[in-house]
């Protein structure tokens, strides 16, 4: 039994440690015959359609071009700052408009892991969509040792300890260092 194509959009942040390593995944499941796209701000788009895919604009009065580099030059803090008010604007914008976001409703989004605002309007709307993380995990995981161990987990209670025992070194040289 064949499956009907499906329709895919990838909702992804404007940086390209976000965008690059959905490419592969994107070319992938459109050798399947799936019609992949993409909603991006505007920094992303031009990025997005050299790679072969089609883009549609993410909330473009909160992403304007040039919105990512001035942002960089400012403090952790005051980018944070930023970043909070845009994501409550996105969401005022969501309520008023619920429809907006994405007239032609894909079968499925892939939202990055950064845009919760995207997420709670995929849910609200009732939209199907599945987050994606484009990093692998930086923090302490129980059960999953830290990404410079080298540890290759195995079933067992053994294996879940010695993830722990790693942590615990990480941490303290982290802490000395």
């Amino acid at each position: 039994m064949s499956r009907r194509p499906a329709s895919i959009t990838f909702a992804m942040l404007d940086e390209s440690g976000h965008l690059n390593p959905t490419f592969k995944l994107a070319r992938a499941l459109a050798s399947r015959g799936h019609r992949v796209g993409y909603l991006v701000g505007a920094e992303a788009q031009r990025t997005v359609e050299a790679q072969g895919f089609e883009s549609e604009a993410l909330l473009p009065e909160l992403h304007e071009r040039g919105a990512l580099a001035r942002e960089r030059g400012r403090s952790t803090f005051a980018r944070r700052r930023v970043i909070t008010r845009r994501f409550g604007r996105a969401l005022e914008r969501l309520e008023r408009e619920p429809e907006g976001l994405l007239p032609a409703r894909p079968d499925l989004l892939l939202i990055d892991v950064t845009l919760p605002h995207v997420a709670l309007w995929a849910k609200r709307t009732g939209q199907r969509f599945a987050y994606v993380n484009t990093s692998l995990p930086q923090t302490h995981d129980p059960g999953v040792p830290p990404l410079r161990s080298g540890r290759m987990m195995r079933p067992g209670v053994s294996s879940a300890l010695g993830a722990e025992l790693d942590w615990a070194r990480f941490l303290v040289r982290r802490r000395v260092r």
